[in-house]
């Protein structure tokens, strides 16, 4: 936890878009052609109802540039923070 908690890569992947509110302790992998971000993730001063860990990952593939793929997890971080799987924003 404490090596994924130091995580300084994938700013801009599922991290970017959970937003401030949520802590995302994560590993980073980029090959070729596959991007992926893999965590636990939970909602910093959350109460009884919303306490709790989420497991995360999520992977792209394809052709595209690494910030296209970026851009993708992002969207996806933004999709889970919004409905609101992980507590009220």
């Amino acid at each position: 936890m404490d090596v994924m908690e130091r995580t300084s890569s994938g700013k801009q992947r599922l991290k970017a878009g959970l937003g401030s509110s949520i802590s995302f302790a994560h590993k980073t992998g980029t090959q070729q052609r596959r991007s992926c971000d893999a965590g636990i993730a939970e909602r910093d001063n959350a109460d009884s109802a919303t306490q709790g860990s989420w497991v995360i990952v999520s992977c792209t593939r394809g052709p595209l540039a690494v910030s296209a793929h970026e851009r993708a997890l992002t969207r996806v971080g933004e999709a889970l923070r919004d409905s609101g799987a992980l507590g009220k924003p």
